[in-house]
């Protein structure tokens, strides 16, 4: 899609929990050395992580991440669909790990709870790009006012309000942790991933759709790893009936 789209061909770097460090990063632009292979021209980082389990990038990593990769020509990004998770989860302003960084995405369908939406913001230059390639790709939603109505809502009533999202997740993985069949990752903001330790019953996709038939939606991410995430229609007295449910269905 990356390249169907926008021509470019995506480098994955390996990090911890989905946050690489800049020694990572100038290996990865080192090998980028050659006529015949694609040049980095932009860094993409997420805050916070989604398959690494909500991880939060630190201000300085990303301020390391930045002044390398503006030394040496290119832009970063900010994935930063849940970057007001991590706002509320370490106490940091958004203007502040975005300070240095070119670009950011906002997401307000996610914890803020709109129905719909998000932003992108940058310079006044790149955005008027973004605007032409917006067109480029299918032109632009008329009557929108409804949606940014419910993204402003959110912004003014839902922020703070993420903190019992991170409060639940906590919660929910310290229950969780209490069974001697599942391992939990640290928990950091509003996603909890755990993995099921025995393999001589049935796996993930199976809880996952026997759950799913129970009214209880959980991402499985491979044969071993599922993945719950904590938004507002997630009440705390719903979540002791939901691991009643999940240990329920594990074998004993």
């Amino acid at each position: 899609m990356i390249g169907g789209l926008v021509g470019a061909q995506p480098q994955i770097i390996e990090g911890v929990r989905g946050i690489f460090n800049v020694d990572q990063l100038k290996q990865a632009v080192g090998l980028n050395s050659g006529y015949n292979i694609a040049k980095a021209t932009v860094v993409s980082i997420e805050q916070t992580t989604n398959l690494g389990g909500g991880a939060v990038w630190s201000l300085e990593t990303i301020n390391n991440i930045c002044e390398y990769t503006h030394h040496h020509g290119l832009k970063v990004h900010m994935d930063g669909s849940r970057l007001l998770n991590a706002c509320i989860a370490t106490g940091i302003k958004a203007s502040s790990y975005c300070e240095h960084v070119d670009s950011v995405s906002i997401d307000f369908a996610k914890g803020l709870g709109a129905p719909m939406g998000s932003v992108l913001a940058g310079s006044q230059a790149f955005i008027d790009k973004a605007w032409f390639y917006k067109f480029q790709q299918g032109g632009v939603m008329h009557q929108a006012g409804f949606m940014a109505a419910a993204c402003i809502y959110a912004l003014d009533h839902n922020i703070q309000r993420l903190s019992q999202d991170h409060a639940n997740a906590s919660y929910f993985a310290e229950r969780l942790s209490q069974h001697h069949d599942i391992e939990v990752m640290t928990v950091e903001t509003n996603i909890v991933i755990f993995t099921l330790n025995r393999r001589d019953s049935f796996d993930a996709y199976q809880l996952h759709q026997i759950l799913l038939q129970k009214g209880i939606r959980l991402l499985a991410l491979n044969d071993r790893q599922l993945r719950a995430i904590f938004h507002m229609d997630i009440q705390t007295k719903s979540i002791d009936k939901i691991i009643k449910i999940i240990i329920g269905v594990l074998p004993t």
